[in-house]
């Protein structure tokens, strides 16, 4: 009788421990303000800029500062040069990593690697200074 008495003591600790933990973290979330978190950090503000609809209190990057950032541009079969369409990540010299959206959504579904063009290096997109590496 005794076990069965301890081992439920421990049990209802270890759900209090743990409904506490998850408590702490969703209190540190503004409820107003879904992602916002409470607590202040150094990161960038989120509030909006009247020059910069997208970037919000943006700041210009050196050259060469985000060096596995790539633009995935494309090349549609129907349309032609689109261009910047999504972004990605270079996890590997031989791996780029992107969200399922960018490929496949409710415009198109073009998981063809031949429409699609990495550019890496690119600081603006203004000027073609960047790799441009067709997919393969």
């Amino acid at each position: 009788m005794a076990v069965k008495w301890y081992s439920g003591v421990v049990y209802t600790v270890i759900v209090f421990y743990v409904v506490l933990n998850i408590l702490e973290e969703s209190q540190a979330y503004s409820p107003r303000e879904c992602g916002v978190p409470l607590r202040r950090h150094n990161r960038q503000p989120r509030e909006r800029s009247a020059s910069q609809l997208r970037i919000i209190k943006g700041r210009e990057s050196k050259r060469g500062a985000w060096p596995w950032q790539v633009s995935l541009q494309l090349l549609h079969p129907n349309y032609g040069l689109i261009g910047h369409w999504c972004g990605g990540v270079l996890i590997h010299p031989l791996w780029l990593l992107t969200t399922a959206h960018c490929i496949h959504n409710e415009l198109f579904n073009l998981p063809v690697p031949a429409l699609w063009t990495a550019v890496l290096g690119e600081w603006d997109r203004a000027e073609q200074k960047g790799a441009y590496l067709p997919l393969s």
